[in-house]
């Protein structure tokens, strides 16, 4: 046997005893796994994968971690801990699927050429085994976080590794804290003005592409609790929920019937440090432009 296939039988007998070993201690719900990697890689809201793709032991750790959870162990899990956990998922899934392909080159003309969006299927091709579950990206997203929780301000703390969404972080998300941070990641974008831009003057109102791509999500949150009829506008909900949450001085100056909303152009450039600034242009879409659905 050569050297190098002694060296891979021994590793990957050392990875299995470490699954084996990690499924006899209780999960970590502080997440230091995760946290230890983004104080190490991520800076000033952005992410240094050149450097990441050549250390990602620690943040397969932290994955193996994620699969060798028992289906048991997460029934017992508390709603914050559900929702700590999958969004960490998210994020941490995310990171190591940029990995996978970097650097990032792509020739569709759509979308810029380092996005994710070049890489095919990356939200529903891409399989994990997370927690005695098949999962994909689009199955924890759409299953896990969108339909089973329905707290709308969870798009605003996962991270499709772009820069149209709110920065990662550089700490995962705790149960103990989830309430607390997810308040301040929906004042985050709130004052974001990638994000939301208000013009009284013109009784305007630019949202991001979030809104378009899933106004149901916030209908609950903005006090639709039981539909009207006829029902509301997609424009009316997100509109209504955007002002709810916006300061007094800010809400006063609009009204729901008198007020146009626009959407954002999402922008789908790699959150990459070490890549150049984007210059794709801000554009804000008319609500009757057709966009491709994200996340």
């Amino acid at each position: 046997m050569t050297k190098n296939k002694i060296t891979i039988a021994l590793f990957i007998a050392a990875f299995c005893s470490l699954l084996s070993q990690l499924s006899v201690y209780a999960f970590d719900h502080e997440h230091k796994l995760f946290t230890a990697e983004l104080h190490k890689y991520v800076d000033k809201d952005l992410v240094h994968y050149s450097r990441w793709k050549h250390y990602q032991d620690g943040l397969k750790f932290y994955i193996a971690t994620l699969s060798a959870l028992t289906g048991e162990e997460y029934k017992s899990f508390s709603e914050s801990e559900k929702k700590a956990f999958w969004v960490n998922a998210y994020n941490a899934l995310t990171i190591k699927l940029v990995l996978d392909n970097y650097p990032i080159n792509g020739k569709t003309s759509w979308y810029p050429k380092d996005s994710i969006r070049q890489i095919d299927g990356f939200w529903e091709k891409n399989h994990f085994k997370i927690a005695e579950r098949d999962v994909t990206l689009e199955t924890i997203m759409h299953k896990l976080i969108r339909s089973r929780h329905g707290d709308p301000r969870m798009h605003f703390v996962v991270v499709p590794a772009s820069k149209g969404c709110l920065p990662l972080r550089n700490a995962a998300y705790t149960a103990d804290a989830m309430e607390s941070d997810l308040k301040i990641a929906a004042d985050k974008f709130l004052n974001d003005p990638k994000q939301v831009r208000f013009d009284p003057k013109n009784k305007q109102v630019f949202l991001s592409q979030i809104f378009e791509w899933f106004p149901l999500d916030f209908a609950k949150a903005a006090g639709f609790i039981k539909m009207p009829m006829p029902p509301p506008s997609d424009e009316e909900i997100v509109l209504t929920y955007i002002l709810g949450i916006a300061p007094p001085a800010v809400r006063e100056q609009f009204s729901i019937k008198d007020t146009k909303v626009s959407f954002i152009a999402y922008d789908w450039s790699l959150n990459d440090a070490d890549k150049p600034v984007s210059t794709q242009p801000n554009r804000s879409k008319n609500k009757n432009q057709k966009s491709k659905k994200g996340k």
